[in-house]
């Protein structure tokens, strides 16, 4: 009877492989973008996959930006300029990793606008720029998206030194 009993037993976990039981995390997958320690300019960025749990990936990839590469990923020469420049309280409402949401990001006719609801600091036109292409080349990813607008948490362009606003324009 023992050996009839293992028989089945083998037979049904040959039957269920690991391969078959354990399957791929659920969610949509994306591409975070950081900038990179050695880049040549502020355009050069390192891509890394993630899954977002929910349909809202352009809010799930933008928050990654904010949170930072993981420590593989930065030992691989990859750091987030906004994660090092965004701080104080957010004047937005809902709960993320460190308190109120970080940002507020709308899609409408192909154009992401994304409101800040922390500070961001720089220290000139490189925080801005690399901020920027994080930002932007995370968004762009989306078909749904062909014009990315960044805001300040004032709801000015972001980087805009004019006063000018161009990026509403």
């Amino acid at each position: 009877m023992f050996n009839r009993i293992l028989l089945i037993l083998i037979f049904l976990l040959s039957f269920f492989s690991a391969s078959s039981v354990v399957s791929a995390a659920p969610g949509y997958p994306v591409k975070v973008f950081f900038s990179k320690t050695n880049a040549v300019d502020f355009y050069d960025l390192g891509a890394v996959n993630r899954i977002s749990p929910t349909l809202a990936v352009g809010t799930y990839a933008v928050e990654e930006v904010v949170k930072g590469p993981t420590a593989s990923e930065r030992n691989r020469g990859l750091f987030s300029q906004l994660h090092y420049n965004i701080n104080g309280p957010s004047d937005c409402s809902g709960q993320n990793y460190i308190g109120g949401s970080d940002f507020l990001l709308n899609i409408n006719s192909g154009k992401a606008t994304i409101r800040f609801c922390r500070m961001i600091s720089s220290a000139g036109t490189g925080d801005d720029a690399r901020i920027t292409m994080e930002i932007r080349k995370t968004l762009l990813q989306f078909s749904s998206v062909q014009k990315v607008v960044i805001l300040t948490k004032s709801g000015n362009c972001f980087g805009d030194m004019s006063g000018m606003n161009m990026c509403l324009k």
